[in-house]
């Protein structure tokens, strides 16, 4: 080991004027804020006095469920350096896969070693337990993977996305899969997953409905250290992907969209099942006090699409307002859908 002109001067007090040697004070571990996981970093900070310009070693330490025999993590040579009234060094260990490698209560410590010195720090324990930490579902809609918050309604036939998060699973055991209709288990499957996230696709059959038009389905995941569950979603026979106002050139008029009167538009609804199925639309003037029923109009299904036409009308309501607010419901075999407003000035 190389030593600086302050250690020389300890192995020959006599020729440096009796200087103190260096002392090796200690090492103390930054408490983390929460528990440890993969990734994290725990910082050592080392302390001594007249030891400015020394190297000291600093070994960090994994005791496999409390009982085993300490190993090393890592090894790494610091230069102490005067901060205030001490010399210090300090040094910040990013945790990987290794000192997650066994399942169970777990220590991390660090020494420090100066000559002949050997100092310890407290531990910190961490458990490592395998298991689920949030299931999260997708499926793909007309217009791509669309995000399940729960109580939406999907077409039977859907391609669902089962997203898993994990925490010291992966390539550990395999996850249990259970899909749930209306309370009774209709499928199970496994994975063992090889990442932290990890994604399983279902297709909702038709036989899963049973005899009725929709029931409530949701997914499940279980390992011997948890149990998480999905949003519930319902999976229907028919319903409404969508409604909203078109202009007559078909291109779509989000909510808020101005139109003057007297103008072709369509209210339009984007549906699956029930071919041919008959369906109603009622149009609403939105008012400050009442709405105002305005008319109504019947449709038939033809290729996933409800749509009627109306001309804008500016109605005058004797009031100091100069724009109509319209929206409208459509009814499809019991599916609901509220458009956004159409505004028509006048």
């Amino acid at each position: 080991m190389v030593r600086s002109a302050r250690a020389l001067c300890w192995l020959s007090l006599a020729a440096c004027g009796g200087g103190p040697p260096p002392e090796l004070l200690g090492v103390s571990l930054e408490e983390p804020s929460g528990p440890l996981t993969k990734g994290d970093s725990v910082s050592a900070v080392v302390t001594a006095q007249n030891a400015d310009g020394e190297r000291v070693r600093v070994t960090a330490w994994l005791t496999p469920e409390l009982s085993a025999q300490p190993r090393a993590l890592e090894e790494r040579e610091l230069i102490l350096a005067t901060a205030g009234p001490n010399d210090s060094a300090s040094w910040s260990l990013r945790l990987t896969e290794e000192a997650f490698a066994y399942e169970g209560d777990n220590q991390l410590h660090y020494t420090a070693t100066l000559g002949d010195t050997v100092v310890e720090s407290q531990p910190v324990t961490f458990t490592v337990r395998p298991r689920v930490v949030a299931l999260s579902l997708r499926y793909r809609s007309p217009d791509g993977l669309q995000d399940l918050a729960g109580g939406e309604v999907i077409p039977v036939g859907a391609e669902v996305s089962l997203t898993l998060d994990t925490a010291d699973l992966a390539g550990r055991r395999p996850v249990q899969l259970l899909a749930e209709v209306d309370g009774q288990v209709m499928e199970t499957w496994s994975l063992t997953p090889e990442e932290d996230q990890v994604v399983s696709t279902r297709t909702i059959p038709a036989s899963w409905l049973g005899a009725g038009s929709s029931s409530r389905i949701t997914f499940r995941a279980e390992t011997p250290g948890s149990v998480v569950e999905s949003p519930e979603i319902l999976v229907s026979t028919h319903g409404i992907f969508d409604c909203g106002f078109r202009a007559a050139d078909g291109s779509e008029l989000g909510p808020g969209a101005r139109v003057g009167p007297g103008n072709n538009v369509f209210l339009r609804a984007r549906v699956w099942g029930r071919a041919g199925q008959a369906a109603n639309f009622e149009l609403w003037e939105q008012d400050s006090s009442e709405d105002d029923f305005v008319t109504r109009f019947d449709a038939n299904e033809q290729s996933g699409v409800l749509q009627v036409a109306w001309s804008t009308q500016w109605i005058d309501d004797g009031l100091l307002d100069t724009e109509d607010e319209y929206y409208f419901n459509v009814d499809f075999a019991g599916a609901r859908c509220r458009s956004g407003l159409l505004v028509v000035p006048q």
